[in-house]
């Protein structure tokens, strides 16, 4: 054994040499991402092997990519083809981001320029209401926070894709039935493709129906994001028109987005089942 491999470091001249905290030190130690080589049974004082410096240095690197430390303990054991990919797809997440900041900092030079309104005005739409028949569809289905809604919606879309295509093909655009979030920002998430013929997928992957109902028909034009916009308009529309929901709304993802990349174009029909008799015109 080299005489490098044999020198320890107590805490705080490793944190010096790693540039890491001793708190976080201490922290990775309790989560196992980086534990000392010993610590001392009577002064409970943590050494450290000089050789750690470099896993050291590979923590701080994966943190500066702004990797969560729960994935950063699952990258220090891969090989490095599956570091790669894995440093890919946290790529495309954080090229995602980069775009909503972008947007973000256009949208806030429109209202600084008064080219835009803070809150813009929108008009109560005119409500249409009709019997939609059953629909059949194979889903993933879970419990998903609200924040990742717009990631994991569009994952779903093409996993589920993937089989149907696969096997009978779709008939109509993908699909989402969110549900109300919960007090942690929880909901329940199905997103899949409806289907004609009856079939037996694999697990994860299910079969849901959807029953006949009468519902709201409208369309969102614009990005899933300022969805909620639209729900806002539609909950008022319906209070007054005297309709009750009576099952989550189904969103229907109407553009491509390899199609169009323009997003302020994109179309979200969205299918609300309700009940009551007001004098709505339907379809």
């Amino acid at each position: 054994m080299s005489a490098e491999s044999d020198s320890l470091l107590p805490i705080g001249r490793f944190a010096r040499a790693t540039g890491l905290t001793v708190k976080a030190l201490r922290h990775y130690a309790e989560i196992g991402v980086l534990r000392p080589t010993r610590v001392d049974a009577t002064t409970g004082y943590r050494y450290y092997a000089l050789t750690q410096t470099r896993t050291a240095a590979v923590i701080a690197r994966l943190r500066a990519f702004d990797i969560p430390l729960a994935e950063v303990a699952v990258l220090l054991e891969t090989d490095d083809d599956t570091l790669r990919e894995r440093l890919k797809a946290h790529r495309r997440v954080l090229a995602d981001r980069l775009a909503d900041a972008r947007r973000i900092v256009d949208e806030l030079d429109r209202v600084i320029a008064t080219e835009e309104d803070l809150v813009s005005k929108m008009a109560t739409p005119q409500l249409s209401v009709t019997n939609v028949p059953a629909r059949r569809l194979v889903v993933l289905r879970g419990r998903v926070p609200m924040e990742q809604l717009t990631q994991v919606i569009p994952q779903r879309i093409g996993e589920t894709a993937a089989w149907v295509g696969l096997n009978g093909g779709w008939i109509g655009a993908p699909m989402a039935v969110v549900g109300s979030p919960d007090e942690d920002d929880v909901v329940d998430l199905d997103v899949g493709w409806p289907v004609a013929e009856q079939v037996d997928p694999p697990a994860p992957f299910e079969v849901v129906t959807h029953p006949p109902t009468r519902a709201v028909i409208h369309r969102h034009i614009g990005p899933g994001e300022n969805v909620h916009q639209t729900y806002a308009l539609l909950e008022h529309a319906m209070a007054a028109a005297g309709l009750r929901p009576t099952a989550p709304p189904r969103e229907s993802y109407e553009t491509d987005p390899a199609e169009e990349p323009d997003r302020q174009k994109w179309v979200t029909e969205i299918v609300w089942p309700v009940s009551g008799s007001a004098a709505v015109a339907d379809r």
